[in-house]
This record gives structure tokens, sequence and C-alpha cells, in this order.
């Protein structure tokens, strides 16, 4: 949770060092596995779930504001926030996603 923070209120550069610049690409998933499985960790995706619920994941773990700690990033504990029943698919949890990816620096 304090990485998220650090990023997003740019506390993580030094005195004279610039901003770090993120984009941000907003998507309609095609798929709720390629955003759970995303090789590169250090994307931040907030995700809206077909239950209005949102959430942020970020490296190994999911931010959910429904608990005071944050859950470990994998498909049990992502139906778990979404509430979802055991006969629904999980493919379809996520209807809205913001990706945020860090843009390189030369």
């Amino acid at each position: 949770m304090k990485n998220i923070l650090d990023v997003m209120t740019n506390k993580v550069r030094s005195k004279g060092k610039r901003r770090t610049q993120m984009t941000v690409t907003k998507m309609k998933p095609k798929s709720t596995f390629a955003i759970l499985h995303d090789k590169d960790l250090k994307n931040i995706y907030h995700c809206v779930l077909y239950n209005h619920h949102a959430i942020v994941m970020y490296g190994k773990w999911i931010v959910d504001p429904l608990f005071p700690f944050c859950i470990k990033r994998s498909e049990k504990y992502l139906r778990m926030s979404a509430e979802m029943e055991l006969h629904e698919d999980t493919d379809l949890c996520i209807s809205l996603a913001y990706k945020y990816q860090k843009i390189q620096q030369k």
C-alpha cells in the first residue's frame, strides 16, 4: 500500500529529480486472467468489478477497501472481492480497468 501511495504522490523522487511520469490507459478487458496474471508487476491496475466495487492490483497484491490489509493476487481472492457465486464465470469479473504504466525516462 505504501508503494502505491508513493507512486501516486511522487514521493519516490529525491529533491531535484523529475516527477514519475505515468501513462493511464482505460480499457475494457477481454479477459480477467490477462490482468490477473500480468507478468509486469510494476503496472498498477485500478479495476471496477461487475458488482460496481473498485479494487487496485499492484505487484503480488490486491488492495480492497473492504479489508484492513492487502490480499494475495489470485483468482480465489479476486472472486471473494467480487462476491461471486461458484457457478459464475471468473473471466467476466472485471468490467472496466485503468492501467497505470511508468514511462521510460531517457
